[in-house]
């Protein structure tokens, strides 16, 4: 039997936004193979029973009861070879939650659990998906099934507006930190490569505002930059220092968004030399200037606040 989805399921289908920025389902038991597909949210599986094969941009892991493993937006994937699998899904807008959870960002072992473990696993000597212990699973697994109850219930009418949002959001804070700690323990040759590339990225995230060189960067991973540049090339798909120009490019949207302050304040406090390079890197990535999506940005947010009002939310 051959499960059939589409190639691309969007966040709107699972009404993934601002307002439910998480959701849980249990799924399985009924087919042995669901066929390759992407998404543009982030998945968390975690096995309830069976096994079987997961096959993450063509590299396979095998699959047993209690393991867990994050499925990156736009990650090509499929499992096969299903015996009696049950796996309870995690979806999230991982965006939403940073921007709500700023210091998540910061816990260890969070950028190698999202960013960094999913690009390598099962190849090149970084290992298979966590298998945490069955206390720290059986709580994580709580956790989970309380944000798929938290959205049932804003869906089917029951839920309490921003209350829902607001629950998911701690219960999933909760969840990546479990999983980060998990991640953090591992003790394997992998795991200790995972933890030289986290080291870089915590070192940018504490100076992205400055100045900062290849050189600066392989140091802080204690490297070559040689093997630096390979690293990243293996678990981002980015040369270090195009991931540098993006990372700061987010930060600098997120101020953009605030609208507190100008985009020369911005561009000092992001690393880019002034207010015109950030205007000419913003519209390059998005199509407008930093004063156009702040104006945009601003409109649909009143068009939502107004939609909510007529419905007495």
């Amino acid at each position: 039997m051959y499960h059939i989805v589409m190639s691309l399921i969007t966040s709107a289908e699972y009404a993934l936004g601002d307002r439910m920025p998480a959701l849980s389902m249990e799924t399985g038991g009924e087919t042995d193979s669901y066929a390759s597909h992407d998404h543009e949210f982030t998945e968390i599986a975690f096995v309830l029973s069976g096994r079987g094969r997961h096959v993450l941009d063509g590299f396979p892991s095998e699959l047993r009861s209690g393991d867990c493993f994050v499925i990156p937006p736009l990650s090509v994937h499929s499992f096969q070879g299903l015996e009696d699998f049950r796996v309870l899904n995690l979806l999230f807008l991982e965006n939403i939650l940073v921007e709500r959870v700023p210091s998540l960002a910061c816990v260890a072992g969070y950028r190698s659990l999202l960013h960094l473990e999913p690009r390598l696993r099962d190849r090149k000597g970084f290992g298979r998906p966590l298998h945490p212990g069955a206390e720290r699973f059986a709580r994580i697994i709580g956790l989970v099934r309380l944000i798929g109850a938290e959205a049932a219930g804003r869906s089917g009418g029951g839920g309490g507006g921003g209350g829902a949002a607001t629950a998911s959001i701690a219960a999933l804070t909760l969840v990546l930190v479990e999983l980060s700690r998990e991640m953090g323990e591992a003790d394997s040759e992998g795991a200790r490569r995972l933890a030289s590339l986290e080291k870089v990225l915590s070192f940018v995230d504490a100076r992205y505002a400055q100045e900062l060189s290849l050189a600066d960067l392989a140091s802080a991973g204690a490297m070559s930059e040689a093997t630096l540049a390979r690293r990243f090339r293996e678990a981002l798909g980015l040369t270090p220092m195009a991931w540098l120009a993006g990372e700061r490019l987010r930060r600098a949207r997120l101020l953009v968004d605030e609208g507190q302050l100008t985009v020369s304040e911005i561009a000092a406090r992001t690393g880019f030399c002034d207010g015109s390079r950030l205007s000419r890197a913003f519209k390059e990535a998005t199509g407008f200037s930093p004063r156009q999506w702040r104006r945009e940005r601003a409109a649909v947010r009143a068009a939502e606040r107004f939609a909510e009002r007529a419905m007495g939310k």
